[in-house]
């Protein structure tokens, strides 16, 4: 079966008004949002298909104000990070100082969370789509994030008691609600976006912009994961370069996607010394974004590859858990290092990773060894590294021999 076909089961015309708008923000919230279908229109239900349901949810709404929320803050203008102001009223009420380590940690998450709670960042996306708070569309969508805990979606998602919530009238009374919701936001977000879409592809035809164009950028231009995905996935000129990096595009990277990395990737062949630089001051602990600066860094020339992959080894080693293909890919850079005579630099890197991650340990003999990878791919890292490292000769004067360095930087992993 096609996956044209496979999009196409069961959707009505209002589903698939909202599926197709979907997946202009990716192909996730599409996805959940397919599936969900699949699952209301599933006969016999599933027991806890309304809990299903309200996951799929979830994440499609976290990923539409994730999208729009940017609309409606003014890009000069510092969020007031309401999540933080509660967690110290709570944090004080309780008699917890601020530099408690209790504290610092609660404060940490409501720092990595951003800045509005759910219902202020429903009610900026409102304001920007130009949607009165009392419409019905808003009041539905402002019951997601209310305290009834029988509409809330974290409560949808999760059982009542001892008990799955069944498919009931008053699930598909609030399943209906939640697609009109998303059909309207989105039909509202759909005719800006493409205003937008019309600017960057004006943009995107220059191989080299004017000053003019960077302002159009970065004013006109709402600085949103959709709009920058656009504008960076397609973007193959350099000469763009110096003229962004002045105005701040590589400063402050998005948590996860990141698409200006894409476009360093693609131009650090032809700007290596600027690429590394950016590579070397942006602060992220985004996996997908040191998946493309890996791929950026294979690009490099050797010397500006080792200087790279000693910086990421120290970021590495704040790291508790590395997965997705990220250690493949450093794989790659490690064995490419190698082969151009950097063996210090890819030790240092390698040993970063081998190491045991923060807090780390052991109680008993019994227990396996702490590991910020997974096995497979402590496995599959040493078959990209040690056959290139036993045909290399140039090696530091510190090893003996390429097998040597790898077992000292395994430590416990045996090859």
């Amino acid at each position: 079966m096609t996956n044209q076909a496979v999009e196409a089961i069961d959707l009505d015309e209002r589903q698939r008004r909202i599926y197709e708008r979907l997946k202009k923000a990716g192909d996730g919230p599409a996805s959940f949002f397919r599936d969900a279908c699949r699952l209301v229109r599933l006969e016999p239900s599933l027991e806890t298909t309304s809990h299903a349901v309200g996951h799929c949810i979830r994440e499609i709404e976290s990923t539409l104000r994730d999208l729009l929320v940017p609309l409606g803050r003014d890009p000069q203008q510092t969020a007031t990070n309401e999540r933080l102001t509660e967690i110290r009223q709570l944090l004080a009420a309780a008699g917890i100082r601020d530099d408690d380590p209790l504290a610092l940690r609660w404060q940490d998450i409501a720092l990595d969370a951003g800045g509005e709670t759910h219902k202020a960042e429903i009610k900026l996306i409102l304001a920007a789509v130009g949607i009165a708070e009392s419409d019905e569309v808003a009041v539905n969508w402002l019951k997601l994030a209310g305290a009834n805990k029988s509409l809330r979606l974290h409560d949808r998602a999760h059982r009542s008691g001892l008990s799955a919530r069944p498919v009931d009238d008053e699930f598909r009374e609030f399943w209906s609600q939640v697609q009109t919701v998303l059909d309207v936001v989105l039909e509202r977000f759909e005719t800006r976006y493409l205003v937008y879409i019309e600017i960057l592809k004006r943009l995107l035809e220059k191989d080299a912009p004017t000053v003019e164009d960077v302002t159009t950028l970065k004013k006109e231009v709402p600085r949103a994961l959709v709009t920058h995905r656009y504008f960076f996935e397609r973007l193959e000129a350099p000469a763009w370069f110096p003229a962004l990096r002045r105005r701040g595009f590589f400063e402050s990277p998005f948590p996860g996607y990141w698409p200006e990395a894409i476009y360093l990737r693609k131009i650090a062949h032809t700007l290596p010394q600027d690429v590394l630089s950016v590579m070397m001051n942006v602060r992220t602990d985004g996996l997908w974004t040191h998946m493309e600066f890996a791929a950026a860094a294979m690009e490099l020339p050797g010397p500006l590859m080792a200087e790279w992959a000693l910086h990421e080894a120290i970021w590495v080693r704040s790291q508790r858990l590395i997965g997705w293909t990220l250690p493949q890919k450093y794989g790659d850079v490690i064995a490419a290092l190698i082969q151009a005579g950097k063996v210090d630099s890819a030790a240092t890197l390698l040993r970063s990773l081998l190491s045991d991650p923060p807090g780390a340990s052991t109680t008993s003999a019994f227990e396996e060894p702490p590991s910020r990878l997974e096995w497979a791919a402590v496995q599959r890292l040493m078959q990209q590294v040690v056959p290139r490292s036993k045909r290399t000769r140039r090696l530091s004067r510190s090893t003996s021999s390429p097998i040597s360095w790898l077992r000292r930087s395994a430590g416990h992993t045996t090859i």
